[in-house]
């Protein structure tokens, strides 16, 4: 159900022209923006368009994010995965602004209880490693650069962190420095943990939108960066990781423990940048805080250690 007009003008209106080259394409607010655990249109405004786009959905990012999303990049990607069959067509792109082919009311954004059910991750798992055997995209990735990245960013700006973060950064840096050693593979990659970024339709066929951090990565980490917005015991791990690989395999449920850490390390610091230039910043300073502390309990987990050795 619609949400109502967009009204936040003349930006959102200027990003439409745009993308359409019209003056005369009404729109109205696609998703209702959330920042909880689903980050259900977080950091761009979605929109519908209307008359003779009818059709057609479209991105619109904040001017004050501009520097932590590159939205040509994000395009690129999605027009990769597009021809793998797992995400929508790209339209058109503008400054800040993505237009996407409009997929049908039929496909539903996932929750992140859904993925608990064994079909249902099955068929998103399965999705995303069409898209990992898929075309190379126009950008490598690395979830232990970007907590560098960001964690420098947060620090050059001033940005408050926690008192513990140099050492919560120096265990990632342990677990960056053992996966490197035991070899990682790269593939195409859509890097976004978030289940509402995640539509499923009829027959349980799963489309990926959303492709702002894709690009060619680690595949393990791709995978991780899904579970840990689910897994939370042991055994959810344990019996999430079997639905994924078919069979137990610790190697495997390891790497994605650690891969997950590292994830929560580089999108909550990503989150606390991107709530320092935001008009009202508490949902996303409230989320980089959530991904922080999830990020401190796993590296003081007993079973840690274990971890890292058998990567």
């Amino acid at each position: 159900m619609s949400a109502g007009p967009d009204t936040r003008e003349p930006r959102t209106r200027r990003a439409v022209h745009a993308l359409t080259g019209r003056h005369d394409v009404e729109y109205e607010r696609a998703v209702p923006p959330r920042l909880d655990r689903t980050r259900q249109a977080a950091v761009h405004d979605c929109l519908f368009l209307t008359g003779e786009c009818d059709g057609w959905f479209a991105t619109v990012l904040p001017e004050a994010l501009a520097e932590l999303v590159d939205t040509g990049s994000a395009a690129d990607c999605a027009a990769v995965a597009h021809t793998t069959g797992v995400a929508p067509a790209v339209r058109a792109v503008a400054a800040g602004a993505v237009g996407y082919e409009r997929l049908p009311a039929t496909f539903q954004a996932l929750q992140p209880h859904h993925l608990r059910e064994p079909e249902v991750l099955g068929a998103v798992v399965a999705a995303k490693r069409v898209l990992h055997r898929g075309p190379a995209m126009p950008v490598d990735r690395d979830v232990f650069e970007d907590v560098e990245r960001w964690s420098e960013a947060a620090a050059a700006t001033g940005v408050p962190l926690p008192v513990d973060f140099t050492w919560m950064r120096e265990r990632v840096r342990l677990i960056g420095a053992a996966l490197r050693a035991a070899g990682r593979d790269s593939r195409p990659c859509h890097r976004d943990g978030s289940p509402s970024n995640v539509l499923v339709g009829p027959g349980r066929e799963v489309r990926l939108v959303d492709f702002d951090f894709a690009g060619n990565a680690d595949p393990h980490h791709d995978l991780a960066a899904m579970l840990v917005e689910t897994c939370q015991l042991d055994d959810e791990w344990r019996r999430a990781a079997e639905v994924v690989d078919g069979r137990p395999d610790q190697q495997r449920l390891a790497r994605y423990r650690l891969n997950a850490i590292a994830d929560d390390l580089a999108v909550g610091t990503w989150a606390l940048l991107a709530g320092a230039r935001v008009h009202r910043p508490a949902g996303f300073t409230g989320y980089g805080q959530w991904r922080l502390l999830r990020c401190r309990y796993a590296l003081r987990h007993r079973h840690f250690d274990t971890w890292l050795r058998r990567v």
